[in-house]
């Protein structure tokens, strides 16, 4: 399962914040990996993008006398060390713009993560479950919102059907 943060504008009111709520992966950014300057303009990302081109400028200025196999080498790695950081790039860029993260949601993909944001329950660190907080569902999830995961939610109540798990091994409690 993959993590994603959840980002909100307060400059929006609840409806349109929940609507453009901004879900950042955790982890490793392949785009930015292959793509990386038509990444950054994507997300409109300046400052990133101006610190990227300088920081590969002085990497080429500095292997360019040391030879093609170690200027080669330095820039994948560069590469790589630039798609591990991207999210977390991103993730500074939105506070500076001033958004706040809201929530953590968890899931297979970001579909499903946007659901369990705004239909799921809050599941906290000690395994205690709380009631949802109350959130505008965008238009878009409405269709995915009314059919829970089978086994998991009572459709249209937000109840969960069996208790938290943890472990290696764990036992359903009877």
């Amino acid at each position: 399962m993959r993590s994603y943060t959840v980002h909100t504008s307060p400059d929006l009111g609840p409806a349109e914040a929940a609507e453009r709520a901004a879900f950042v992966k955790d982890g490793f950014c392949w785009p930015a990996l292959i793509i990386p300057l038509i990444w950054l303009i994507w997300r409109r990302m300046w400052l990133g993008l101006v610190l990227y081109v300088v920081a590969a400028s002085v990497l080429m200025a500095a292997t360019s006398p040391l030879g093609d196999a170690i200027g080669f080498a330095a820039a994948v790695l560069f590469g790589l060390l630039f798609a591990c950081e991207a999210n977390n790039l991103r993730r500074w860029t939105l506070q500076r713009r001033g958004w706040t993260e809201a929530d953590l949601s968890v899931g297979r993909s970001l579909a499903d993560a946007e659901v369990r944001y705004f239909c799921g329950p809050t599941i906290l660190a000690a395994g205690v479950q709380t009631r949802p907080p109350v959130r505008t569902v965008p238009d878009v999830l409405r269709p995915i919102a009314t059919t829970a995961p089978a086994g998991r939610y009572t459709a249209g109540t937000n109840a969960i059907d069996e208790p938290p798990v943890t472990g290696l091994f764990p036992e359903k409690e009877t």
